[in-house]
């Protein structure tokens, strides 16, 4: 934060070239700017990890994609999605790369459980899990995915979970 006395040799705590911390002037004497910085509005109903959009909609718990058809995941992470109208599922496309411990995963839709599932091996999957239309069509949805056990590979500081390819509604 700067201050700045408009027209009477104030600035911040600064006394070097004329600028004092204090000054005295009549009438107004400080002017307030503030910039209120928000969120998008999330417009996506799925989400691809190489899509820019997508940015645009996560929450956190997800590691940047630099470019790349995927990212990883943290031990959970969150993001809001459209519901379109005609939504018949959600579903989560991941990777759990050898070596990973991860075995479980949770997806929760505005706090409610959608789905819940082990997986007894590493390799490529899609979670799918059938929605209801109770009236969010059209409405953004916070989603939180959460994956365990997570770890902390060596020579990384980062905890991850699984590599994420995409998620979100799907129409059949």
């Amino acid at each position: 934060m700067r201050t700045i006395g408009p027209g009477s040799h104030t600035g911040y705590s600064s006394s070097e070239f004329g600028v004092l911390p204090f000054g005295i002037r009549p009438g107004a004497f400080d002017t307030v700017t503030v910039y209120e910085a928000g969120r998008a509005e999330p417009t996506l109903s799925y989400l691809k990890m190489d899509d820019p959009k997508a940015d645009e909609h996560l929450l956190g718990g997800f590691y940047p994609s630099d470019g790349a058809e995927w990212r990883w995941m943290g031990p959970e992470g969150a993001a809001l999605v459209v519901k379109p109208a005609n939504a018949t599922a959600f579903e989560v496309r991941f990777h759990i790369p050898d070596g990973d411990p991860v075995r479980h995963m949770d997806v929760l839709a505005d706090g409610k459980l959608l789905a819940s599932e082990d997986y007894p091996s590493t390799g490529g999957f899609t979670l799918t899990a059938p929605v209801q239309n109770e009236g969010r069509e059209g409405q953004p949805v916070r989603i939180l995915i959460r994956a365990s056990p997570s770890y902390l590979p060596p020579g990384d500081g980062r905890e991850l979970s699984v590599v994420m390819l995409g998620f979100g509604f799907t129409i059949e």
